[in-house]
């Protein structure tokens, strides 16, 4: 936790006591509140902004410079960003509850790699890369299931059967749906949340 608030501390808004942090799907993390405590303990007259930032861009809207840092997942296009790695998280497989890897205990990613994907337009091809599973298919380029923006979109397509997904363990934890389950996924890397800002960027 201290590496992190060093992280978002350090690439401020410049001194002007204002910073303006982008959530690329880690709002829901346990982890993104407890930091968020922690730097208004540490600076309570900082005005902080907050900002959802859709899976087209991965750097959380600092980029764009919607955001002065933002806390994302890794791996995608880092070119010009300074990225510190926080945290590792597994992917797993989303499925609705009467596909037939969900029979299984744990799923292969060969076989999941197969299945109609969730697919996000103009994604950055490492991102997306990753969150389909291209590592495993040698190549070949994913089916596409359902064209999605975020993770709400995500459930609502795997609930409906129109795709699968592998996602990061922490996000799928406490999903409410009967009609959705998840498997651990063998022979994958795990994903990493990194605290993200430009290069250069003036400290507080």
């Amino acid at each position: 936790m201290a590496s992190a608030l060093d992280d978002v501390r350090h690439a401020g808004d410049g001194g002007r006591g204002a910073l303006k942090l982008g959530l690329l799907a880690t709002a829901s993390l346990d982890f993104t509140p407890r930091l968020l405590r922690a730097l208004a303990h540490e600076h309570p007259g900082m005005d902080v902004s907050i900002r959802n930032v859709a899976f087209d861009d991965p750097s959380g809207g600092v980029r764009s410079r919607d955001a002065d840092v933002a806390l994302v997942w890794r791996p995608f296009d880092e070119h010009g960003l300074a990225c510190e790695p926080l945290f590792t998280d597994e992917r797993v497989a989303v499925l609705p509850t009467d596909h037939p890897l969900a029979v299984h205990d744990v799923v292969d990613a060969r076989e999941l790699a197969e299945e109609p994907f969730v697919w996000v337009e103009d994604m950055d091809p490492v991102a997306r890369n990753f969150w389909t599973l291209a590592e495993v298919r040698g190549g070949a380029p994913a089916k596409v299931g359902a064209r999605i923006t975020g993770f709400e979109d995500l459930f609502a397509a795997v609930r409906a059967g129109r795709a699968v997904a592998a996602s990061p363990r922490s996000v799928t934890a406490t999903l409410p749906w009967s009609d959705i389950t998840t498997r651990p996924i063998r022979g994958l890397a795990p994903a990493i949340v990194a605290a993200c800002w430009q290069i250069g960027r003036a400290h507080v």
